[in-house]
C-alpha cells in the first residue's frame, strides 16, 4: 500500500510539475485548483474544509478524505 501510495504522489507532483504549477492546466479532478473561498471537491461536489496540519495550512475533502490526525 505504501508504494502505490508513493507512485500516485509521484505521477501527481510530476503531472503538476509538467504543467509548470499553472492552476488553469491542471486537471479538474485535481484538488488544488477548488481550494479557495467556497470551493467544492471535484469528485463529490461537496464543501472543501480547510485545515492546519503540522503548522500548514491544507484543504481537503471531508466527504471523499479522511481528516489526518
Amino acid at each position: 500500500e505504501t508504494a502505490r501510495l508513493f507512485d500516485c504522489m509521484r505521477r501527481v507532483l510530476r503531472r503538476g510539475a509538467d504543467k509548470g504549477g499553472e492552476m488553469e492546466d491542471l486537471p479538474p479532478r485535481f484538488l488544488l485548483p477548488h481550494r479557495e473561498g467556497d470551493g467544492r471537491c471535484p469528485g463529490c461536489g461537496g464543501d472543501l474544509e480547510r485545515i492546519t496540519v503540522g503548522g500548514r495550512g491544507t484543504w481537503f475533502c471531508p466527504a471523499c478524505q479522511k481528516a489526518p490526525g
